[in-house]
């Protein structure tokens, strides 16, 4: 076991550094971001694969029995399947995400990273994220929104935040449609604050 998490870790880190240098070429960081099909990932839940596997399967016994109704219910779960991959794009298509260039914070405290969401069509159940952080959901947002974004940091100093991670399952959870987006922000995290003590400096005041 322990081989093989030690020949699995270099893959994996090496695929990840190819991922990302491909996310730079694809999606550069910039503070105004509008999501269109070059920054929209969409792909099939485990819900979304059974629903496949279950049309298939009722499309199968149709054409065995050369049953019609069973063929057009086949073609009836295929049609909303389509149309639910489509309303999923659609959700984050056209959605303009503003970022900030950079915040301020400490060691050991949430840092509140602003956002502000703006949009021409409504967009339902938006999750913000950055990895291994709190998420922030927005449930609903008709027009534009001003949210926050948790980050917390072990470190202090200047800190690049990386990407933002947008996602949703919008849609009777068939479909998981994300992004990736950096907006270059920085966080200038200070050392932890502690309280002084009274007693230690009482002697200095009197």
């Amino acid at each position: 076991m322990n081989l093989l998490t030690k020949l699995s870790t270099p893959i994996r880190n090496i695929i990840e550094h190819r991922f990302n240098l491909w996310l730079s070429r694809r999606l550069p960081p910039s503070l105004h971001k509008t999501l269109d099909n070059r920054s929209i990932f969409i792909f099939p839940t485990k819900l979304g694969f059974i629903y496949l596997f279950v049309m298939l399967l009722v499309f199968l016994l149709g054409t065995n029995y050369q049953n019609n109704v069973i063929i057009l219910l086949a073609y009836l779960l295929a049609s909303v399947f389509v149309t639910i991959m489509l309303q999923s794009y659609f959700n984050f298509k056209g959605l303009s995400i503003i970022g900030s260039s950079q915040i301020k914070g400490f060691v050991k405290q949430p840092l509140n990273v602003p956002f502000t969401l703006q949009t021409n069509a409504p967009r339902q159940s938006l999750i913000l994220q950055f990895v291994g952080h709190p998420p922030t959901k927005v449930n609903y947002l008709e027009h534009k929104l001003n949210t926050t974004v948790v980050y917390e940091s072990e470190q202090r100093g200047v800190i690049p935040l990386g990407r933002i991670n947008i996602k949703s399952e919008h849609v009777l959870g068939l479909f998981k449609t994300w992004t990736w987006c950096d907006f270059g922000t920085t966080a200038i995290v200070y050392p932890e604050a502690k309280a002084v003590s009274t007693r230690n400096l009482g002697g200095k005041f009197k």
